[in-house]
Parts: structure tokens; C-alpha cells; sequence
């Protein structure tokens, strides 16, 4: 890993435990339901940060997690403010975490090629 990159990575892998704590903590919105942080990726200058959750149900229940998220970003910035004490907390923004989802239909697809292959 590149000097330069080191600082980005350590504040990204803070963030994550660190929101990954305050959402199962701390936020009450039922909204949120069970979400799982996979990963955040921090720009260089530390101000902006991308946040990927994983959410258990379909797509309808994903956008709405995304959105309770989202409207709890003004509390978690200043929880993490407080927790973690950096100099400039980024602005999160959080989305879904496509790869699991991806994942699972790559299963289903290969386990039916698999019966498909047992039936001729």
C-alpha cells in the first residue's frame, strides 16, 4: 500500500467499526433493521466517505435501510466526532452492498446448471 494511502485506510477501517457499533447501539430507527457495514472507502483528504451495508430482505427493504441511514447521518457524525476525536469527521454517504446479492444469485444459477446437468 502506497504511504500516501495509509492514513485514508486507517481512518476508513476506524469509521467502520466505529458506525457499525453506533448503528447496532445506538440508532433506534426501525428503519435501519439489520444492516451490515462490508465497507467504507474513504477519500484521500478524509472529507468525504462511501459507506456499503448489507441489508437482510429484498430491495424494497435495502432502500428503505439505506434511507433511515441516511437520515441518521447528522447523529453518527457527531457521535463519531465525539468517539473517535478527529480534527474533521467526512460526510458519510452510505449505499448498498450489491455483492452479496450477486453472490447468492451466482448459486442459484450455478445450482440449477448443476440439476440441469443431472436431469439429461
Amino acid at each position: 500500500m502506497p504511504t500516501g494511502r495509509r492514513r485514508p485506510q486507517q481512518v476508513a477501517d476506524l469509521l467502520r467499526e466505529e458506525l457499525a457499533a453506533l448503528i447496532r447501539r445506538d440508532l433506534r430507527d426501525p428503519g435501519v433493521g439489520f444492516v451490515t457495514l462490508t465497507g467504507v472507502d474513504l477519500t484521500d483528504d478524509l472529507r468525504n466517505a462511501r459507506v456499503y451495508v448489507s441489508v437482510l430482505g429484498d430491495e424494497g427493504r435495502e432502500r428503505e435501510a439505506i434511507e433511515a441511514l441516511r437520515r441518521a447521518t447528522g447523529f453518527l457524525r457527531r457521535a463519531i466526532a465525539s468517539r473517535l476525536g478527529l480534527r474533521l469527521v467526512p460526510h458519510l454517504a452510505f449505499f448498498a452492498d450489491a455483492s452479496v446479492r450477486q453472490g447468492a444469485r451466482i448459486e442459484d444459477l450455478l445450482t440449477d446448471l448443476h440439476l440441469a446437468e443431472g436431469d439429461e
